[in-house]
């Protein structure tokens, strides 16, 4: 029985209009896509390496990123739940509403604390205070 045409397996093809695929597509081996992928609905895929990444909207990871090298973000860094730090320098201002320092907390330059400060041991500083009032 002669072969059905529509399960040939075909060496080259080239498009030079619009190549409309129906139902489950597989692509083994390097593909090249030209110009730009576009992808509506849902897409699952497995060990993406890329070079540069823009999201124009919002990107959602679920479960452990790792950002290697140097990582900016151009807006408001919003993090909830607990997060561990290692080794940040700071070129500005740092703002927090309640700040909990398990070891030693060091300061250095001028540090202004407004409203009510409680200090739970032994306070110690190191040149003269100027107590107006």
């Amino acid at each position: 029985m002669a072969s059905d045409w529509r399960s040939a397996a075909i060496a080259n093809v080239t498009a030079s209009g619009t190549l409309g695929v129906a139902g489950v597509s597989t692509l083994t081996g390097n593909t090249t896509v030209g110009g730009t992928l576009g992808v509506t609905g849902t897409t699952t895929a497995a060990a993406i390496a890329a070079t540069n990444v823009t999201a124009s909207g919002t990107l959602g990871v679920a479960g452990v990123s790792t950002l290697t090298g140097n990582t900016t973000v151009g807006g408001t860094l919003g993090v909830t739940g607990a997060t561990t730090t290692a080794g940040i320098t700071d070129s500005g201002t740092i703002a927090a509403a309640n700040v909990t320092a398990s070891g030693t907390l060091g300061v250095a330059g001028v540090s202004t604390l407004t409203g009510n400060t409680t200090v739970g041991g032994t306070l110690g500083v190191d040149w003269s205070i100027n107590a107006n009032g």
